[in-house]
This record gives C-alpha cells, sequence and structure tokens, in this order.
C-alpha cells in the first residue's frame, strides 16, 4: 500500500469550501482549506478527481458554494474534466497532491 495526501493550499476565495476528493468515481475523502487528508491505494493506476461539486452515484448531489456557477460546471459536465489526474501508484511509494481552490472549482497544482 502507498500513503496518498492530498494537500490544499489555504486561499481566501472559496476557504469556506470543502474539496471532495474522488478516486476512480468514488470519493475518498475531503479537504478543508490550509489543511491536508491522507489515504491508501494499492499500486496500480487510477484517475483522481477533487472538485467543490459533492457527487454520489456519479450525480451532483449539491454544487457546493458555487451556486450559479457550480450548476453551470455541472450541466456542461466540465467540472469532470477540469480538475482530474491520472495517478500511478507504486507499491510503498509514497504520493503528495497539491491543489487549490480558485474562483471557480479545484486545481491540481502538482503531483509528487
Amino acid at each position: 500500500m502507498s500513503k496518498i495526501t492530498v494537500k490544499r493550499n489555504k486561499k481566501f476565495v472559496g476557504g469556506l469550501v470543502p474539496l471532495y476528493i474522488y478516486v476512480n468515481g468514488k470519493e475518498v475523502a475531503q479537504v478543508k482549506n490550509g489543511k491536508e487528508t491522507s489515504f491508501e491505494l494499492s499500486a496500480g493506476n487510477y484517475d483522481l478527481f477533487i472538485s467543490k461539486i459533492h457527487y454520489v452515484d456519479g450525480k451532483a448531489k449539491n454544487s457546493g458554494y458555487g451556486g450559479i456557477v457550480g450548476s453551470m460546471l455541472e450541466a456542461s459536465n466540465s467540472a469532470k474534466q477540469l480538475n482530474k489526474t491520472a495517478l500511478e501508484v507504486k507499491e510503498g511509494k509514497d504520493i503528495l497532491v497539491e491543489c487549490e481552490f480558485n474562483a471557480v472549482d479545484c486545481v491540481i497544482l502538482s503531483v509528487q
């Protein structure tokens, strides 16, 4: 198993909005402003997706705190394209993912 840590940079914009972390479409954690969270994955290839929109069974449960912007992103399905990255996990190698909230949604800054 490898430890995946998602670190969210502290920013004023979207500071109250939790970010939801999904691996292969399943929610695995949430991260708040200026905090970090960790979870474990076995070796393999995964889709990592981080968003302010909370998905349940592939459908938006809410539009987060973004109101109209979140609704428009969900309606156009563009939220799922903006914050998604392929994650290759190697046995015993920990990964750090840095992200932050911008004016619209989450931005994945780096994967190390």
